[in-house]
């Protein structure tokens, strides 16, 4: 020590100095630079973003897609799945849009439907040749004159005296049911201007036959089954055993509000049952499935970090429970509160109200003044869907329920009763003592829709069973959810206890999946099925509520990449070289890593589509070039919404 201050040691002191400098800022340096740094470069995504990205692949990878399994080909009216044929807008004006493409007005022009089976399409004999086109009894598509242009209010008022107006589709066309009697009054309004009957193809999905199922023994049998809806006005009971009559039609069950059937049809007798006068759509059975995803604690105010854990909207008394009025220290829907609480229906596989989340006391779940119903502390109603509210909470049944977990997120209030989170042990600065578990709006009340049985909580029953949710129709859940708060004796919610006025939220905590792990891509992502419409309609006469689907929107494109990672994708955007056009969608084809610059041909783009209602381009196929050799090309928009089509009432 002597030596660092005798005369002369200047130099050993600045030594001596300078390494303990270097020795304190190791640590530091370590730790910058294991960081990401934020260094942009043009055209491309920064470092930062390529890790975060390089994370995301590998959370996701360990999210396994269903394996899928094809029909056999003459399942199919089609023999596979058809891919509707989209023209630009230049070549589309002057066409009809319907479900199987741009095609002409005049059926002896179609090239596209001479392609199809006879029993797909109306034969010559069965029509009536008019000026104006085809035309005959029941559903057929007009489209408006110049005439109309001018006096719109009018045409409106001509089109329905004539027809039934279903629905209303682009280019000034109307798809109208119209009955033998009056089919002269469209051949003479001035305000028509092309008919063209709706032949028995389009009523059928585009997958119907194709759609690959995750249960093998379901892609093998060759009786499809079927959602059938009918036209607006038919009676449900009549068009049922009309088509009940049809050879190779079995199972026809009506939907508890009518207007729909679930039934099953050999794939032999598709065409009769397309052909029938009654039907308005037949669409494939989807299988649904959960879904499960790993999110940072989202409380009120962004991430729960972020805020300290403060809830504002708590600490200010908003959080859906309404004002208790009558002073009786409840928030209930039993009429004694002038405020009610909001109620959240949630079509899911049941709830656990044996904790404190959603049990009446800390001891009890329910009381003899307060069961399950409008008086209950959480829970309003469990409807039955397919189970009686039964949970997934036993160990051989995988020791957690997703629809209670929906639940929760909304509406739990642990902390009503006293109970809170704390990790054991002595504590730490880093470790929970008594942390607030109470959900987003924790005065919330549930309507429980239990879709799915215990039979289906484990993930192998997803394979044997396809699916692990079965929702049934999405319309009449929905309908069963606005049933009046007093289970009425008679009618369609007859013994069904809903929220009449007093809910306004739905969520559907599922989905039917399109990718599958050995097929990606199908050609129907991105068209509008049945379901989809059916809550539009619903939406649509009920201005009022709002659903939610949480079901993510990471889909996967498989890689062949070292670490097998899925590449971020999306089905609505297609790859093509860099533009110089304004791009209104910039989501890229990712890789955890970027190759090196490419060294071969780069590969050649896929054709947009010109419309919502158009498939998206298939998959490309994979390539022997080595991963590293080829550059991924970047993705741009492939086609946005040219138009909203307004559901029928």
């Amino acid at each position: 020590m002597n030596n660092l201050f005798a005369p002369g040691a200047k130099r050993t002191r600045f030594l001596v100095a300078f390494g303990l400098t270097l020795l304190l800022a190791t640590p530091a340096v370590m730790i910058w630079a294991s960081k990401a740094q934020l260094v942009d470069t043009p055209g491309d995504e920064s470092q930062f973003e390529q890790t975060l990205l390089r994370d995301e692949a590998r959370r996701m990878s360990s999210l396994s897609l269903p394996e899928g399994y094809l029909p056999p080909a003459e399942f199919s009216p089609f023999g596979g799945a058809l891919k509707p044929r989209r023209l630009s807008a230049e070549l589309a004006a002057g066409t009809l849009a319907s479900p199987i493409g741009d095609v002409a007005w005049d059926p002896a022009e179609d090239d596209v439907i001479a392609t199809l089976k006879p029993g797909l399409r109306w034969g010559a004999n069965e029509l009536t040749k008019v000026e104006k086109g085809a035309i005959r009894p029941g559903l057929n598509y007009v489209l408006l004159s110049a005439a109309a242009q001018q006096s719109p209010d009018e045409a409106m008022r001509s089109l329905a005296d004539a027809a039934t107006i279903i629905s209303v589709l682009p280019r000034s066309t109307f798809l109208v049911n119209v009955e033998a009697r009056n089919m002269h009054l469209l051949r003479q309004s001035p305000y028509v201007a092309r008919i063209r009957p709706m032949d028995p193809v389009m009523k059928l999905a585009l997958d119907f036959g194709a759609r690959p199922e995750i249960m093998k023994a379901r892609a093998s049998d060759p009786a499809l089954r079927a959602w059938v809806t009918l036209v607006p006005g038919v009676s449900t009971s009549d068009a049922a055993r009309s088509i009940s009559a049809i050879p190779g039609v079995s199972n026809v069950t009506e939907n508890a509000f009518g207007g729909q059937l679930f039934l099953q049809v050999h794939y032999t007798a598709v065409d009769r049952l397309a052909r029938m006068a009654d039907v308005l759509s037949i669409e494939t059975v989807r299988d649904a499935m959960l879904l499960n995803d790993e999110n940072v604690p989202t409380i009120q105010a962004g991430s729960a970090e972020d805020a300290s854990f403060i809830r504002p909207f708590d600490a200010v008394g908003v959080d859906g429970g309404g004002i208790d009025t009558n002073g009786d220290g409840r928030r209930i829907n039993n009429g004694s509160d002038a405020v009610p609480p909001q109620i959240v229906t949630v079509v899911d596989n049941g709830i656990s109200y044996d904790t404190p989340n959603f049990s009446q006391t800390a001891t009890q779940t329910t009381t003899l003044t307060a069961p399950i119903g409008p008086a209950h502390r959480k829970v309003h109603s469990i409807q039955n869907a397919g189970d009686t509210g039964t949970s997934c909470d036993a160990p051989l049944s995988g020791g957690a329920t997703h629809g209670n977990t929906v639940s929760a997120a909304i509406a739990a209030y642990p902390s009503q009763l006293g109970f809170f989170a704390s990790r054991a042990g002595i504590g730490g600065p880093t470790q929970p003592r008594n942390e607030n578990l109470d959900g987003i709006a924790r005065g919330a009340r549930i309507i429980m829709e239990d879709a799915a049985t215990t039979a289906v909580c484990t993930i192998n029953s997803l394979v044997e069973r396809g699916g692990n949710v079965s929702p049934g129709s999405l319309l009449d859940r929905m309908n069963f959810a606005i049933c009046p708060i007093t289970a009425p004796a008679v009618g369609f919610c007859a013994g069904t206890v809903g929220g009449g006025t007093e809910t306004h939220l739905a969520v559907l905590p599922f989905g039917a999946p399109s990718n599958f792990s050995t097929f990606q891509f199908q050609v129907t992502d991105g068209t509008y099925p049945q379901q989809a419409a059916d809550l539009d309609t619903f939406l649509y006469n009920n201005r009022d509520f709002m659903i939610f689907s949480p079901v993510g929107n990471n889909g996967g494109l498989i890689g062949n990449n070292r670490l097998g990672l899925a590449l971020a994708s999306s089905p609505t955007c297609s790859t093509g070289r860099r533009s110089t056009r304004t791009r209104t969608c910039r989501r890229r084809s990712r890789s955890p890593r970027r190759p090196p610059p490419r060294t071969s041909s780069r590969p050649a783009r896929r054709p947009p589509t010109a419309s919502p209602s158009s498939a998206p381009p298939t998959a490309r196929p994979p390539t022997t070039t080595s991963p590293r050799a080829v550059r991924r090309p970047r993705s741009r928009c492939a086609w946005r919404p040219s138009s909203w089509r307004r559901p029928s009432t």
